[in-house]
């Protein structure tokens, strides 16, 4: 089994993140970490998972959307206040359960998983999935309640 995998988009023009993430975090409790989200994506997630925890920018999320989905990502955060931080200023791009642990430059935006050019990384090598799990608790940690 390879421990570190390089996820891209071939020429096939398919995305290879939606199955990549799918797979990682069913029946997992996973760890989000991006500032741009699209609240369908991250709603269908969420029915994979035993638990999501997001950290994002919430004000840079809210901004970059119309009013329609300023109002859907309204709702969501409401829905599930008690798991969601802010994290002004925030770029990373991290998926995270205790076995695996996705890298990318991608937003969670269709337009990021699906149209972009983007790259990530899969990594299941337990000394550096424990590393980046320890980065993540600590940014919840001093992240701020939403």
């Amino acid at each position: 089994m390879q421990q570190i995998k390089l996820i891209y988009h071939s020429k096939s023009r398919e995305s290879p993140f939606d199955g990549v993430i799918n797979e990682m975090v069913r029946n997992e409790r996973v760890y989000v970490v991006c500032p741009y989200i699209n609240v369908r994506y991250l709603t269908a997630i969420t029915r994979l998972v035993k638990e999501l925890f997001l950290i994002t920018d919430v004000e840079e999320w809210i901004k970059s959307s119309n009013k329609e989905g300023r109002e859907k990502i309204r709702d969501f955060i409401r829905n599930n206040i008690s798991t969601i931080r802010h994290c002004g200023n925030i770029h990373a791009k991290v998926i995270i359960t205790d076995k695996r642990c996705f890298i990318t430059s991608s937003n969670l935006t269709i337009k990021g998983l699906a149209k972009n050019i983007e790259m990530g990384v899969l990594i299941e090598n337990h000394t550096l999935v424990k590393e980046m799990h320890d980065w993540v608790l600590d940014l919840w940690h001093r992240s701020v309640p939403v």
